[in-house]
């Protein structure tokens, strides 16, 4: 057992003398160095991006240079010479190259030809999107879009009323619509190449629209005096009518006839006032006037 233990005492002794050995004499020994990975990022690229050099060297000094020569399409690009390649220098449908030298005290000790990386299309890109009014019954989708490349841009346009596709077209009709609906615009932008993403604009909860009096009031023929007032209402609300201002007697019927018997021996202006309302805050005024004048015998 105590002649084992000596023998690996030697042992250990003999390995740290053979390390010792190494480190000293270093004037004789080379000095390391490798070149590992290099690669170009992305693979494929868009304009407003960038095309980097990714170049992994191991050295034990400093005395280390890189040429990079770009190229598009094979051909240099001049007065670049960064690890990086900025889109200003390329378009859509190029193909970009990096020459690359690596020196080692002014030697060429590694050269490499990476590439390609294509420039592909960039999809066109929505910024801004509202819901506009044309005019009371019309609405319109105000878009604001971008592309890249330069390239014509179509729209694509959906309405929905209340969560349900209803309408394809830059504008939107709301005449069949009712107070309370809600009313979105998607829209998809298109180069030719490619579909941008979808957006949705901010929802537009649509208001109350008042009725109209289409009807003229007739004048007085005889003794009784009677008006049949026609409205509309775009958002087809039941109406009713109400006299705001009349002379005595004069009466006005849920279906909107005005009724009044004259009284034969007053002779007068009467100003009548009508209103029709929505239910629900909108409402249609008429005011005009009816002159009665005294039957005179000869």
């Amino acid at each position: 057992m105590v002649e084992r233990h000596k023998r690996w005492t030697v042992t250990i002794l003999i390995s740290l003398l053979v390390l010792l050995g190494c480190k000293g004499g270093g004037s004789s020994r080379k000095e390391f160095f490798r070149v590992g990975r290099a690669y170009l990022l992305p693979e494929r690229v868009k304009k407003g991006e960038k095309v980097e050099l990714i170049l992994e060297t191991i050295s034990e000094h400093k005395n280390i240079d890189v040429e990079i020569e770009w190229r598009k399409n094979r051909a240099p690009i001049q007065d670049v010479t960064s690890s990086d390649l900025s889109s200003f220098y390329f378009e859509k449908g190029d193909s970009i190259w990096a020459r690359v030298q690596v020196k080692r005290y002014g030697e060429v000790v590694k050269a490499l030809v990476l590439g390609p990386v294509l420039c592909i299309n960039s999809p066109p890109a929505i910024s801004n999107l509202k819901i506009a009014s044309l005019d009371p019954s019309t609405l319109s989708a105000q878009v604001e879009y971008e592309d890249m490349d330069g390239d014509n841009v179509a729209l694509s346009t959906n309405w929905y009323r209340n969560g349900i596709l209803v309408h394809e077209g830059e504008t939107f009709t709301t005449s069949h619509l009712r107070h309370g609906d809600t009313v979105l615009v998607e829209v998809t932008p298109h180069d030719g190449d490619s579909r941008g993403k979808a957006v949705v604009s901010t929802p537009v909860v649509i208001g109350n629209h008042p009725p109209t009096i289409v009807s003229a009031p007739p004048r007085l023929i005889g003794t009784h005096y009677t008006y049949r007032i026609d409205a509309n209402d775009p958002d087809g609300d039941r109406l009713t009518y109400r006299l705001a201002e009349g002379p005595h007697g004069m009466t006005v019927d849920s279906t909107g006839v005005l009724a009044w018997t004259k009284d034969e021996h007053s002779d007068s202006l009467y100003m009548i006032e009508v209103e029709v309302l929505d239910g629900f805050g909108g409402t249609a005024t008429q005011r005009f006037s009816l002159e009665i004048r005294k039957n005179v015998n000869p």
